[in-house]
């Protein structure tokens, strides 16, 4: 059924499609090794969740508009993960901003609804990510993404 419905890729997505799983395919080969434990490799897989998550000021009308209809999921997946040391770094440089969204309660008299969150002024677009400087083009940014 997958296949019917998604016949086949475009040039680009199979491009991206094919880096991708090459990058993935090349670090599982030369990493696990099974039943071998590595405190190394422990540490390499808990870095991979080292992360908060941001949102691009871009979106931030967009994540608004959601969190108004009551649409928490919708808004968190427009926010993007950043490591810890990054956070730290763009927060001292005064990239990112913690900001507070309030909204009515819906069933206890109006009671506000606090959310907290942080809006990240760096680059971003829906194609490329998160761009650490303005003219940055690569696919992947490996400060953010580690393969």
């Amino acid at each position: 059924f997958i296949d019917i419905v998604y016949p086949c890729f475009d040039e680009r997505a199979q491009q991206d499609f094919e880096t991708t799983f090459n990058a993935l395919n090349f670090s599982v080969q030369n990493n696990l090794i099974p039943f071998e434990h590595s405190r190394d490799r422990e540490e390499d897989f808990y870095k991979q969740f080292d992360g908060i998550k941001v949102l691009p000021a871009i979106l931030e009308n967009e994540y608004k508009r959601l969190l108004k209809e009551f649409d928490f999921i919708g808004a968190e997946l427009l926010k993007v993960q950043i490591r810890k040391n990054r956070f730290g770094q763009w927060m001292s440089e005064g990239d990112l901003e913690k900001e507070i969204y309030v909204l009515p309660h819906p069933k206890h008299n109006g009671d506000p609804i606090e959310i907290n969150y942080y809006v990240l002024k760096k680059k971003y677009n829906t194609e490329l990510g998160l761009r650490k400087k303005e003219d940055d083009t690569r696919l992947f940014d490996e400060d953010i993404i580690d393969f």
